[in-house]
């Protein structure tokens, strides 16, 4: 009765923000077997949310394009940079890379697109993939910076995939919908 009265009366915000707060740097990812993933690309978010970078552990370099995984040491394999956490990063927490270095990346990116001109995921020629919802956020940061012309392909190709409904199934990378919207 007490967590039924709490949750009709009281605000739910105002509950989120001091478990955030009270949980503060172990906010954490697990895998379904219960392992700790350090990774990058969460934690940005809760920076992205909340405006608060003093809740998260993070990794992010200031020298170029950002990867997923906090800690390469912790897998066999782990992916290059990735299109995804750097466009987070660079927004969420614009402070970390100077505006040079995030113009550089930028360049990159423009750099690496596929022939049919939407931007790759990861910063690889070896690893040529696309993804609708990691290019939202790409289109965002360019936009965010001033370069939104240069990534007017990937973002006709984000609207054609709404259009369509193409993302109902989520995409490889995002597996549900409602991560593209």
């Amino acid at each position: 009765l007490e967590r039924r009265l709490r949750s009709i009366f009281g605000d739910a915000v105002q509950r989120g923000e001091a478990f955030m707060r009270a949980n503060a740097l172990r906010h954490q990812s697990y895998t379904s077997a219960g392992q700790i993933i350090r990774e990058n690309f969460t934690p940005l978010l809760i920076i992205e949310a909340t405006g608060d970078p003093s809740l998260v552990e993070y990794t992010v370099t200031p020298d170029g394009p950002q990867s997923f995984f906090a800690d390469d040491t912790q897998y066999a394999y782990t992916p290059p940079p990735d299109i995804d956490t750097t466009s987070i990063a660079f927004t969420a927490a614009p402070h970390i890379v100077s505006v040079s270095v995030k113009h550089r990346v930028m360049d990159e990116m423009v750099a690496n697109r596929s022939r049919d001109g939407i931007l790759q995921v990861y910063f690889s020629p070896t690893r040529p993939r696309i993804d609708g919802v990691a290019s939202i956020n790409a289109v965002h940061m360019f936009y965010t910076y001033g370069r939104g012309s240069e990534v007017r392909v990937t973002l006709d190709w984000i609207i054609a995939i709404l259009k369509t409904r193409a993302y109902v199934d989520g995409t490889y990378y995002y597996t549900t919908a409602d991560s593209f919207l």
